[in-house]
């Protein structure tokens, strides 16, 4: 349990983990479920 405190650039290795997941969940979440349409666009829209 002492390895999250660990000091990595800086910070405590705990704050690293915590902000990787939520950008891992932000990005699941852009690609997930805002892009849901798989519908392609066409050439004059684009």
């Amino acid at each position: 349990m002492e390895t999250l405190f660990l000091l990595w650039l800086g910070k405590p290795l705990w704050m690293w983990l915590a902000f990787l997941a939520i950008v891992a969940v932000l990005l699941a979440l852009d690609l997930g479920v805002l892009h849901r349409s798989s519908a392609r666009s066409a050439f004059a829209r684009a």
